[in-house]
């Protein structure tokens, strides 16, 4: 009988261990495009500032080092990286759940960043479970 361990959830494979180290630093590359997004937004609020309404520089910066440690994490995996990332993940499925419900209240509005984040945060945690005694 097949263990209901979550590591288990997908079979181990020399092609799978590829696949989900390629899907890590596919992330990586996601979380360093979100770094530099906020990077611009803070040094070109003027320019950017229809792209990130009700978003103080205060932010902007947090999230520009928040993303950069994510993008370097999701790769080298540093001990303890996976405590620190279901932190921020809880708070992030929290945050933007509450983003996206609030926009379906609104007829006609939908939030597809927070979308996106309540689907592929969960899915990053899960590869970095997958990987958690691997090291890049």
């Amino acid at each position: 009988m097949r263990s209901a361990r979550l590591g288990a959830l997908v079979p181990a494979s020399s092609t799978g261990v590829v696949l989900e180290k390629q899907l890590l630093r596919a992330y990586a590359a996601v979380f360093s495009g979100a770094a530099l997004y906020h990077l611009l937004c803070l040094v070109l609020p003027a320019q950017t500032a229809s792209w990130s309404v009700g978003s103080s520089p205060a932010r902007h910066a947090l999230f520009v080092l928040v993303n950069c440690g994510l993008a370097f994490g999701v790769v080298k995996r540093p001990r303890g990286f996976l405590w620190l990332f279901t932190a921020l993940c809880l708070q992030q499925l929290l945050s933007h759940g509450t983003d996206l419900a609030r926009s379906l209240r609104q007829p006609g509005h939908f939030d597809t960043m927070s979308a996106l984040v309540l689907v592929a945060l969960p899915v990053a945690w899960v590869l970095l479970w997958r990987a958690r005694h691997e090291r890049s």
